[in-house]
């Protein structure tokens, strides 16, 4: 399909969703034929749900919601100006009961807590002053998904 929309050489090249469906490597495969589409200075119109795909691919995002934009900007002005914190996220079995950190803004959800800080340095300290273990610990910058959670709405809507 992509073949069949740059065949004619245009300007402007419309892709909505183009690596639904695909495995890892073929996405990273298109995604790289999509880099060199814009190399050639086209433009490309690109709709997509994945927000990595969004932040590999454009350099400009307006996100919607309810078929309205109600943001646009570089993926690198989005993070910085939507989103402050990061989110740290340990596996229950680190902790023994309750999370004992109650100080925290934290979720609990199936067998992880996912802490979310804009001080991850008093944040480990913290879990280490609570003996938890962080030898499985993840630390998650902010991304274009938190962006769009924060803008959207956390809870599903019907």
């Amino acid at each position: 399909m992509l073949a069949l929309a740059i065949i004619n050489d245009p300007a402007l090249v419309f892709l909505d969703e183009p690596s639904t469906g695909m495995d890892p490597q073929n996405r990273r495969n298109l995604w790289e034929i999509i880099g060199a589409i814009k190399k050639e200075g086209k433009t490309i119109m690109l709709t997509t749900h994945y927000m990595e795909e969004a932040s590999f691919l454009c350099d400009e995002i307006a996100i919607m919601d309810h078929g309205k934009i109600i943001v646009r900007g570089t993926p690198e002005e989005l993070v910085r100006n939507y989103t402050k914190h990061v989110t740290v996220i340990l596996p229950a079995s680190s902790y023994r009961g309750t999370f004992p950190c109650r100080s925290m803004n934290f979720y609990e959800f199936d067998n992880y807590v996912e802490i979310q800080t804009d001080h991850i340095n008093s944040c480990i300290r913290e879990l280490i002053e609570s003996d938890i273990d962080l030898n499985e610990m993840i630390v998650r910058s902010p991304n274009l998904e938190d962006v769009f959670i924060h803008l959207t709405g956390r809870r599903l809507r019907e």
